[in-house]
């Protein structure tokens, strides 16, 4: 389980690997794999972004 809680103090408007809570304020989400820890809100209502997916 991950403790992480998606925000780094250096880059307050990017969320990683969390779309819940004050993540929610976030301008860019990055999802850094595909693990069900990671993926915290990923199909919650409360989040009214349009995701985009990348092939790396």
């Amino acid at each position: 389980m991950s403790s992480f809680e998606g925000q780094m103090a250096e880059y307050p408007t990017i969320s990683i690997d969390r779309f819940d809570r004050e993540n929610l304020r976030a301008r860019a989400y990055f999802l850094s794999h595909c693990h069900k820890d990671h993926m915290k809100g990923l199909r919650a209502p409360t989040l009214k972004r349009r995701l985009e997916c990348r092939h790396t």
